[in-house]
Formats: C-alpha cells, structure tokens, sequence
C-alpha cells in the first residue's frame, strides 16, 4: 500500500509537496495555496525499468524512462528522466488502483482521474 513519507521538508519557493511509496511506486503531489493537488509525478516499475509519468497544469503530460545512473555499484548519482512514449496506462491504473486504498481519496481520486486522461 501506499504510505506517505513521514518528512515534511519543504523546499522554500516550491509547492508544497507530499511523498508517498511503497515497493512498486513513488508518487508525489504538489499542491496550491488552498492545499488543493495540482501536480503529480508517479513512478512505478522501480525495480525493473523504472518509468514515471507526470502531469501538471503548464506542461500537461510527460512519460520518462527512469536512468538511475548507479553504473558502479555502491555509488549512488542523481537519476535521470529520458521522454518516452510507452505508457500502459490501464495497467498502471489498475496498479494504482490496488495501492492506493490507504491515501486520502482526495489525492488518489486527482491521481486516477489524471491518468485516466492521459493520451
């Protein structure tokens, strides 16, 4: 299930943001002033080539591959997004679905109903 990340660190000059993970996916949410979801980014495929589609209001949809530039191992680097089209989205609905039953339903209703659009 997804848990939220107990950090509440905030970046100063960015949307507020929540973090929520479990073993399949990584997703977070930013939020507006009146503490309403307005953007998100879900990873998911984290153990086996990773992917993350995002949406916000300014750019619309974005389908990564995710390269976690971890070529040595033991050295950890920054990942990096690629573009790529691939996106199953009614199988990462399904998966977001079977996660997401813990998470406030506001969010995880803004979350499905954003992947539900995606074309």
């Amino acid at each position: 299930m997804l848990t939220e990340f107990p950090s509440k660190k905030q970046v100063p000059g960015e949307r507020k943001r929540r973090w929520f993970f479990c073993h399949e996916l990584d997703l977070v949410v930013w939020f507006d002033d009146q503490d309403h979801p307005v953007a998100f980014q879900l990873a998911y495929d984290k153990y086996s080539d990773e992917r993350s589609i995002t949406w916000d209001a300014e750019t619309g949809y974005r389908h990564y591959a995710v390269d976690e530039g971890n070529p040595f191992p033991g050295k950890t680097q920054t990942p990096l997004l690629f573009e790529d089209g691939a996106f199953d989205a009614n199988r990462v609905i399904d998966l977001f679905k079977s996660l997401s039953a813990e998470m406030p339903p506001d969010i995880a209703t803004f979350v499905l109903h954003k992947l539900s659009g995606y074309r």
